[in-house]
């Protein structure tokens, strides 16, 4: 498992990721999201629908992995298209994780 996969989910069994769309979009509009992750193979209607919420509520977001996986680390086996973090150290976290998968492709 990549380090970014592993950190998310050290991050969700600290209680900071909402998974799924319901309260990961309730995470946003509340302003407790610091990050949304959106999987790379999520409907487009999905993706499109937390780009343009993130934009609005001025939130990061990144397309990564896939519902699979990410469904995985947070703990079952069910998919997940959406995840939102509520906490800013293990956003930029994440997001340093991000940056240093892009680079090493």
């Amino acid at each position: 498992m990549n380090k970014l996969l592993h950190f998310i989910g050290i991050a969700y069994r600290a209680g900071k990721v909402q998974k799924g769309a319901f309260l990961a979009e309730k995470a946003i509009k509340e302003a407790s999201a610091c990050l949304v992750l959106i999987a790379q193979d999520a409907s487009e209607n999905t993706k499109d629908k937390f780009i343009s919420m993130c934009k609005y509520y001025e939130v990061d977001c990144f397309l990564t992995e896939s519902k699979e996986l990410l469904g995985r680390v947070t703990g079952g086996g069910d998919n997940r298209s959406v995840l939102a973090m509520t906490d800013e150290g293990f956003a930029r976290r994440t997001k340093e994780l991000i940056a240093q998968g892009k680079s090493e492709t």
